[in-house]
């Protein structure tokens, strides 16, 4: 709806196929102003509204309103048009042109798809849709952001007899409950495709929200006592060749549940229209088509948009780094990359949220501990992103960002300045690492993907600070599967600097698959920070020896 008040003059509509000629009522332009609403502003029911993104948002309609059962209608791909074609000819229109024509977005680097097919989840072998989203980010230079997909069918709660006794539970243990129904049938409540892209930031919906607990509906509860769990209905991973997947986990509204019956079997499901009582607020057009209403959503496709949001945020962020020499301007072909390191880079484990999922998965028996990570991955992927933490600056923590075009079997060597103070001293330190990168790939090879990453230290085992792998993760042989790969290593110990004062990391790209001909685009970024209690100001230490060392060289 292009003329809602939270919309106008915001966007490029580009619309070749005419789709807007098959909206019948205003009303029915739903998903689409949500998703835009999202991504230039965020969630509505925010409590410090942000200003909206500068730029403007180019959209694409790959969707039109269409008869869903009795009375319904419902924005879905059409019936005589194949969505994988759809989604081909938009890409070709943007950055190619089509029909003879100029190219109707070439400078755009962050795509969002909030679609997903329900008919084909993931079930180990790529999809024609996932194996063209890769191709296509590759070829294009472009971070594309894709949803993980929503689950709507019902989960039968065993050994629950009555509706009253699941509702008037503790929360903690209703949740045990929930987790261990979807556990035992995570088969099939896998990604829905195109989400299992290796190239793609892939998005799931955390149990989360801005709205304060204020009832819920007839034989409706909220399941979760955690924000940092995916939501019942958000797909789960893992990806291909057990690559993590979803990447990150983005607020999806703190969904609630539904009961079919007061008696045993009791089966819940999500409910899809959160009304009052939950959900991401955003824009939408009024049952007469006014151009002022919001209402809340819920899901994936919600979640996708406010990482597309955040994604813009940094960008703006970036943009307005100091004009000197510590701060090199960037490339614009980075960007994709810098971005994609930059919205997974903040992502960790909630504590909480990760004991409650190693409860249940060893509850028949212990497991090696990496099958047990993994299935804790399966839910959490990397986490949940705190996106602040890496536009907003903090006096315990320095963040640098490097990038570099790279080929097979060769070694970048980063050196980050370590503040003197910690020379020697114990207290609690880490180190975050997180490299993406945007890899071709090949059909002639079970691997699938070309290009592979690792980050090592270059010199001392523990970079000189004494750190070691953090256990809130997930499992060292899974982090740089797909074209991500982010790792945390943490210690409190004192430790004598060995690398002249540097703490020396090596990015090393190898061939996953084949040959690797091509040369790769990629970017990384470490944090170093201290604990609270540790008396060291990293932020302005660091930033002083980088000017030297800028000095030194010029």
């Amino acid at each position: 709806m292009t003329q809602h008040d939270r919309l106008a003059g915001r966007l490029i509509v580009d619309d070749p196929d005419n789709f807007a000629d098959e909206y019948g009522a205003a009303a029915e332009q739903r998903h689409g102003t949500a998703m835009a609403s999202l991504i230039l502003h965020g969630d509505l029911n925010a409590r410090d509204a942000e200003p909206p993104v500068r730029r403007r948002l180019y959209v694409r309609p790959v969707m039109y309103p269409q008869p869903d059962g009795f009375d319904g209608v419902r924005e879905v791909m059409p019936p005589d048009r194949l969505g994988i074609d759809l989604i081909w000819r938009a890409f070709i229109r943007m950055f190619d042109g089509e029909g003879g024509e100029e190219p109707t977005a070439p400078t755009v680097r962050i795509i969002n798809l909030s679609l997903g097919d329900a008919k084909r989840r993931f079930a180990g072998v790529m999809s024609p849709w996932a194996r063209l989203i890769d191709h296509l980010a590759w070829r294009y230079n472009v971070l594309i952001l894709v949803s993980a997909g929503n689950i709507t069918e019902r989960l039968p709660l065993d050994g629950v007899e009555q509706w009253a006794d699941f509702e008037g539970a503790d929360a903690s243990d209703r949740q045990l409950t929930l987790l261990r129904a979807i556990l035992r049938r995570r088969a099939d409540r896998r990604l829905l495709a195109p989400a299992e892209a290796i190239n793609a930031l892939t998005v799931g919906a955390a149990h989360a929200d801005h709205i304060a607990p204020n009832g819920q509906g007839a034989m409706a509860i909220d399941p979760y006592a955690s924000a940092a769990l995916p939501n019942p209905s958000s797909a789960l991973g893992l990806g291909f060749k057990r690559a993590i997947k979803p990447e990150i986990l983005l607020p999806g509204g703190a969904e609630q549940v539904r009961a079919n019956s007061t008696h045993a079997p009791i089966e819940v499901g999500p409910i899809t229209r959160p009304a009052n009582f939950f959900g991401i607020g955003v824009a939408s057009p009024g049952p007469a088509g006014q151009i002022n209403r919001r209402l809340n959503m819920s899901g994936t496709s919600v979640a996708t948009a406010l990482a597309t949001h955040n994604a813009m945020r940094i960008l703006e962020a970036l943009e307005e780094l100091p004009d000197d020499p510590a701060h090199p301007k960037i490339d614009p072909a980075y960007h994709a990359v810098i971005l994609k390191a930059l919205l997974v880079h903040s992502a960790r484990w909630d504590g909480d949220a990760a004991d409650a999922l190693k409860g249940i998965v060893t509850e028949n028996g212990k497991l090696h501990w990496e099958h047990e990570r993994d299935e804790i991955s399966r839910f959490l992927g990397f986490g949940c992103p705190h996106i602040e933490r890496v536009v907003d600056c903090a006096e315990n923590r320095a963040t640098l960002i490097g990038w570099n075009t790279i080929h097979s079997k060769e070694t970048d060597r980063f050196a980050v300045p370590l503040p003197a103070e910690m020379d020697g001293a114990a207290g609690f330190r880490a180190l975050s690492v997180t490299i993406a990168w945007l890899t071709p790939i090949t059909h002639s090879h079970r691997m699938y993907r070309l290009a592979k990453f690792r980050a090592s230290p270059g010199g001392d085992k523990s970079f000189s600070i004494g750190v070691g792998n953090a256990k809130l993760q997930p499992s060292h042989n899974a982090l740089g599967k797909g074209s991500v790969y982010h790792h945390r290593w943490e210690g409190d110990d004192a430790a004598e600097f060995v690398d002249d004062g540097n703490l020396v990391l090596d990015v090393t790209c190898s061939p996953a698959a084949g040959e690797l001909d091509d040369a790769i685009t990629y970017a990384v970024v470490a944090t170093l920070e201290v604990g609270q209690g540790v008396a060291v100001p990293v932020y302005e230490r660091v930033r002083e020896r980088l000017r030297e060392v800028v000095r030194v060289r010029t």
